[in-house]
């Protein structure tokens, strides 16, 4: 909670601290400040709320106008979560490319558990993809293990068949988590 505060608390202060100096004529701190401020958070939310309104040409140019490096941790993996759906968008074929995205990922750097819990079920989804059961077993019990909605729990119910479908192609014995 206090990293979730301390983010806010930072970027208000660098956008009205922009505004200020401008108003009173300090452009050269305003152009500084607003710099640091994109630097720090880029325009990774817009990215990814296209992205989630499938407006895919849109997040591809909000990605392409930010950069990863500077960022702080939340945006650097909301950031690379947005790159993996973007790829998947794409091309529905390119699994591996989305995981190696989801891979740079940090996703304990995300602030809100319920934002955890659906970045580690969207990898579950990929690993199946793949056909890697044990890291889909490992992320689908982080998902369903971290607090989330009804509605992300109606979702994580729909991947059990394809769970148990990939054990059993694969010969593998273990327990597959009965429900959500």
């Amino acid at each position: 909670m206090k990293n979730k505060w301390m983010t806010g608390a930072l970027s208000l202060f660098l956008l009205i601290g922009a505004v200020v100096f401008l108003c009173f004529g300090y452009v050269t701190v305003f152009v500084l400040l607003l710099a640091l401020w994109y630097l720090l958070y880029g325009f990774t939310s817009p990215a990814y709320a296209a992205c989630r309104k499938k407006q895919t040409k849109q997040a591809i140019f909000w990605l392409s106008v930010t950069v990863p490096y500077f960022l702080l941790p939340p945006y650097r993996t909301i950031y690379y979560w947005t790159r993996a759906m973007v790829a998947i968008d794409l091309n529905r074929q390119d699994a591996a490319k989305a995981l190696s995205y989801m891979d740079r990922a940090k996703p304990q750097s995300l602030l809100r558990e319920e934002d955890r819990s659906l970045f580690y079920f969207y990898k579950a989804c990929l690993c199946v993809d793949v056909r890697n059961l044990d890291e889909a077993l490992r992320c689908y019990k982080a998902a369903v293990g971290l607090p989330h909605s009804r509605e992300l729990a109606k979702q994580y119910k729909k991947i059990l068949p394809l769970l148990r479908a990939l054990q059993q192609e694969q010969g593998v014995a273990g327990e597959i988590p009965a429900e959500v």
